[in-house]
């Protein structure tokens, strides 16, 4: 229930293995989408060995990823759906601002990456999660100094994303809304760092180390991207 980004653990021979093996399963089910791999590397035999394929972003991966990405999603998934469509088929559909990049790169070549940018993701959590979850809503606390709205930003360029999971928006006093939860996975709490992946690790731990997002029965690992 966390992630880091980027991680340069893969060598050029690892992502051929890798490559190999996606190519075929797309050309076999002439698959056009998402697809997130879990891979495991065996150090000692200098091997990655697939887990899963799976059609979908990766929780709580997505939520570093995004932070790297440096090319419109928008652009990048309606590419992938119309790939391949000639220049008339996007005229009816208005997809001039995808147009461009269609038959003139692949891809591959479409999606770029930022290079100086780091990102760390703790998953908050409920301490029984996943085998059972709370029978009753659990408060969901809040600090007044976490802007929900707009990330912080200070003079060193340090920014922080919060994503909610399970939680609900009840009416509480009249006029104000509380947040409850019944447990799960409830906050992702994303350190960003223009400098070092250990600084955005920094920024998400200092986020919740200052309890500014607290309840009750509360569980996250403390020992994420130590020894990248």
């Amino acid at each position: 229930m966390v992630a880091i980004a980027p991680v340069n653990i893969l060598n050029d021979n690892h992502l051929k293995i890798l490559k190999k093996s996606l190519t075929q399963l797309i050309k076999h089910y002439k698959y056009k989408g998402i697809l997130y791999v879990g891979v495991m590397l065996d150090k000692l035999k200098n091997i990655p060995y697939i887990l899963e394929f799976n059609c979908r972003f990766g929780d709580p991966e997505c939520q570093v990823l995004m932070q790297l990405l440096d090319t419109s999603l928008y652009n990048i998934c309606m590419s992938c759906i119309y790939y391949g469509m000639n220049s008339n088929s996007f005229k009816h559909l208005y997809l001039n601002n995808v147009k461009k990049y269609i038959n003139k790169l692949s891809l591959h070549e479409l999606i770029k990456w930022k290079s100086n940018t780091f990102a760390t993701c703790v998953v908050l959590s409920h301490k029984d999660y996943p085998q059972n979850i709370s029978k009753s809503l659990i408060p969901v606390i809040i600090s007044k100094e976490l802007s929900l709205t707009n990330n912080l930003q200070s003079n060193n360029n340090l920014s922080y994303k919060i994503y909610f999971s399970s939680i609900f928006n009840l009416p509480y006093n009249n006029d104000k809304m509380a947040i409850y939860t019944y447990g799960g996975r409830v906050v992702n709490v994303v350190g960003i760092s223009n400098k070092s992946l250990n600084e955005s690790r920094e920024i998400a731990y200092n986020i919740i180390n200052k309890n500014y997002i607290t309840y009750k029965d509360m569980r996250y690992r403390s020992d994420i991207g130590y020894n990248i």
